[in-house]
């Protein structure tokens, strides 16, 4: 987990690629695929591992999940 503080919402840019990726909302998660914090003379980029969540919320690569017994 990782908290910043003195962020203004504005600073903050949730992201998504909509060809690929849906927002996490729309299937109903509380985690987010990347946020980008923009600072006056910065801009840093956190990605969470998600990667293998498709735009319908399910597991691409179901064999590469911590609950397989393979993991």
């Amino acid at each position: 987990m990782y908290a910043v503080s003195g962020i203004g919402q504005e600073q903050i840019q949730y992201l998504y690629a909509p060809d690929h990726l849906s927002r996490t909302y729309e299937y109903g998660v509380t985690f987010e695929r990347g946020v980008a914090i923009t600072y006056g003379d910065r801009r840093h980029v956190f990605v969470s591992g998600t990667a293998s969540i498709d735009r319908y919320g399910e597991i691409v690569h179901p064999e590469m999940s911590s609950n397989s017994p393979a993991a």
